[in-house]
C-alpha cells in the first residue's frame, strides 16, 4: 500500500512538473514576443521623434537595454551589445566611458547568472562573449 501511495505521488509530481515546464515555455515565448515588439516600437519612436523634432525620453537604462537585446543561443561581443542597444534608441554618448559601462553591465549580469560568458577567438586574439542564459538549462534531467 505504501508503494502505491509513493507511486501515485511520483506520477502526479511528474505531471505537475511537465505542466509547469509547459507554462514556463509558453510564458517565455510571450516574453520573447513582447521584447521583440518593444525593440521594434523603440526603434519607431526614436525615428519618429527625430522627424517631429522631439526628444525621446530615455526611460530605459543601460542594464535594461542589455537585457532587452541579449540573444539566447547567440554569442555577442560587448561591441555588438553596444550597437544593438543603440539600435533600440538607448544612447551611450552621454556616458563618460561607454565601453567600460557596457563591460560593467555585462559582467554584473553574468555574475547574477542572467548572462552566460565565455571566451572566443577574434581577429585580435581572444575576445569575451556573452549570451542570455537558456531557461531550460537549469533542468537536471
Amino acid at each position: 500500500m505504501v508503494d502505491t501511495t509513493y507511486r501515485t505521488a511520483f506520477e502526479q509530481a511528474k505531471k505537475d512538473l511537465a505542466g509547469a515546464m509547459e507554462r514556463r515555455t509558453a510564458a517565455a515565448q510571450v516574453l520573447k514576443e513582447a521584447n521583440e515588439e518593444i525593440v521594434q516600437l523603440r526603434r519607431a519612436v526614436t525615428a519618429l521623434a527625430v522627424l517631429c523634432s522631439e526628444d525621446v525620453e530615455d526611460s530605459m537604462g543601460l542594464t535594461e537595454a542589455v537585457r532587452t537585446v541579449a540573444p539566447i543561443g547567440k554569442w555577442w561581443t560587448s561591441k555588438t551589445f553596444a550597437q544593438q542597444v543603440e539600435a533600440i534608441g538607448v544612447s551611450l554618448s552621454d556616458l563618460k566611458n561607454p565601453e567600460a559601462s557596457m563591460l560593467s553591465v555585462l559582467n554584473r549580469l553574468s555574475a547574477a547568472k542572467e548572462l552566460e560568458a565565455t571566451t572566443g577567438k577574434g581577429p585580435d586574439g581572444s575576445v569575451k562573449l556573452w549570451r542570455k542564459n537558456n531557461p531550460d538549462d537549469d533542468i537536471p534531467f
